[in-house]
C-alpha cells in the first residue's frame, strides 16, 4: 500500500469500497529500506559505502499514551551523479535508500521528545580517498558539521545534533585534496508528514432477511440473513477477492389506501431504518487531532477531508411510495 514518488511513511487515509470503515495505516514504500547498522555501496561508486542513521528518543506519533523509546535507523538517502545539483524538487528522482520504520503498532511515525534529533554518519571507501565529510542544510548552504577521515582515508564517522525543523541536508564527501568524491542528500525521516491515499477492498456483506410479499411478487437475493450491521470484526477482505463489495437485499409490501387522500408507504423495518452513510467504525479521523506535525495548517485541511469522507448521512436510504386514494397496493425495494 505504498507508491512511488512519496518515498516516507505515510499516513494512509482509506475509504474502504462502500464500507464506511476508513483506516489509518503506515508503510515504508519499496525502496530499498536497509537494516540501521549496514553500510551500503553507493549507485555512483561501489567502492564507497554509507551508512546515514537518524537516532534519538521518539514519542508515537498516534499514540500520545505509548511510553517513549530510544532508537536509531537509517534514514532517507538520494545519491547524485557529478552535475546534477541535489534539491528537495529532485530528492526522489535519486533515492537509493528509504527510512525502514517500526513495524510495530503505534510506531509507524514519531517525532523527537525534544525536539531534536542526532544524525550519525559513517562512511568507508575501499580505495582509500576520503578526506572529510560536510554536511550541510540542503536548501541554504550553512555548514552543519564537518567529519575529517581517518589517517589512512578509509573511513570517515562524526555525528551532529540537529533540531526536527532540519528535514534535509546535503553530505558532501571530498578527498584530501579537496575534490569531490560523492554527494548525498539525507532526510529527518520526515515523520510528520502526511498524504491521503486511498485503499480500496471488499467486505463480507450484511444482508437483512428479504421481506416477501403475501401476494407473491418477485424476490431478490435469499432469504438467509448475513453478518451484523453493527460489526465490523473480520469483515474486510483484500481487493479483487470474490466477495462482495456491496450488501443487498429485498423487501415487499402491501396496502390498501380506502380513503380519499393520497397516502404513502414506507419500506418494511428493519429497511426503513436504514441511512445513506452510516459509519460502524473510524480510525481515521478520532488519532489525527493528536498528531504534533510543523504544518499546522496542513493538519487541519486533511483532518476537514477526513472528517468529511467519514460523516454519517442520517437521509433515509430507501423513501416511500405514494399511494393512489381507493387503491390495493404492493410496493418493493431494493436495497443495494
Amino acid at each position: 500500500m505504498s507508491q512511488r514518488g512519496i518515498p516516507r511513511r505515510q499516513f494512509l487515509s482509506s475509504a474502504l469500497a462502500r464500507l464506511t470503515a476508513p483506516l489509518v495505516l503506515s508503510s515504508p514504500s519499496f525502496a530499498q529500506t536497509p537494516s540501521a547498522s549496514a553500510l551500503l555501496p553507493l549507485p555512483t561508486d561501489a567502492n564507497i559505502t554509507v551508512s546515514v542513521l537518524v537516532s534519538g528518543t521518539w514519542l508515537s506519533l498516534t499514540n500520545p499514551n505509548a511510553a517513549p523509546r530510544t532508537f536509531a535507523l537509517q534514514t532517507d538517502l538520494a545519491c547524485y551523479p557529478a552535475g546534477i545539483t541535489p534539491s528537495q524538487d529532485n530528492f526522489e528522482t535519486y533515492e537509493f535508500v528509504t527510512m525502514q520504520v517500526p513495524q510495530e503498532a503505534d510506531w509507524g511515525g514519531f517525532y523527537p521528545a525534544d525536539g531534536k534529533y542526532t544524525l550519525v554518519v559513517q562512511i568507508a571507501d575501499a580505495q582509500k580517498r576520503l578526506g572529510k565529510v560536510v554536511v550541510s542544510d540542503l536548501s541554504t548552504g550553512a555548514v552543519l558539521a564537518t567529519f575529517i577521515a581517518n589517517g589512512d582515508g578509509s573511513g570517515v564517522s562524526g555525528q551532529v545534533t540537529l533540531p526536527w525543523e532540519q528535514e534535509y541536508m546535503k553530505v558532501a564527501g571530498y578527498d584530501r585534496g579537496g575534490q569531490p568524491l560523492f554527494v548525498l542528500a539525507a532526510t529527518n525521516g520526515l515523520a510528520d508528514t502526511l498524504f491521503p491515499f486511498l485503499n480500496e477492498g471488499n467486505f463480507i456483506p450484511y444482508r437483512p432477511a428479504v421481506i416477501e410479499s403475501a401476494k407473491g411478487h418477485y424476490v431478490f437475493a435469499s432469504n438467509t440473513p448475513i453478518g451484523d450491521p453493527h460489526n465490523v470484526s473480520g469483515v474486510m477482505t483484500y481487493l479483487g477477492s470474490p466477495l462482495a463489495n456491496a450488501s443487498w437485499s429485498s423487501a415487499n409490501a402491501d396496502a390498501v389506501n380506502d380513503t380519499s387522500n393520497k397516502t404513502q408507504l414506507f419500506p418494511p423495518p428493519p429497511f426503513y431504518s436504514y441511512s445513506k452513510r452510516y459509519v460502524a467504525l473510524d480510525t481515521a479521523s478520532r488519532n489525527l487531532d493528536s498528531l504534533k506535525v510543523n504544518d499546522p495548517d496542513y493538519l487541519q485541511k486533511l483532518i476537514g477531508e477526513l472528517k468529511a469522507a467519514t460523516a454519517s448521512d442520517p437521509t433515509p436510504a430507501l423513501s416511500g411510495i405514494d399511494l393512489a386514494p381507493y387503491s390495493d397496493n404492493s410496493g418493493y425495494w431494493v436495497a443495494n
